[in-house]
């Protein structure tokens, strides 16, 4: 908020040095950027160093992980399949046997077993 104070001291300096001052002004901000930059400029370029590897470490750790989950989904169905198989060729093998078993009983042409 202007006050009458800040428009009187504004019309009394005339627009030139107005303008001379706000030039200074601006050159003189960018001077103490430049050497703030300066100054700055190794330590923000080494953690932005920092940043890039830390990043590109997580990005490698997401896609081992990635790899393990999908590997572990493989050796989870195969698992799955051999248990599949083990059941079925026990039923298979049992059913087998019964029917041996019952055929031996029923129909064995050489007499009953002793």
């Amino acid at each position: 908020m202007e006050t009458s104070l800040d428009k009187v001291e504004l019309e009394s300096i005339p627009e030139e040095e107005t303008s001379v001052l706000v030039e200074e002004s601006i050159e003189e901000k960018l001077e103490q950027e430049r050497i703030a930059w300066d100054y700055y400029e190794p330590a923000w370029m080494r953690i932005l160093k920092q940043i890039r590897k830390e990043k590109h470490q997580r990005c490698h750790e997401l896609l081992m992980v990635d790899r393990r989950r999908q590997k572990l989904s493989e050796w989870k169905q195969r698992l799955e399949q051999m248990q599949y198989d083990l059941t079925s060729d026990a039923i298979y093998g049992f059913s087998k046997i019964l029917d041996l078993e019952r055929m031996g009983r029923e129909g064995n042409p050489l007499g009953p077993r002793e």
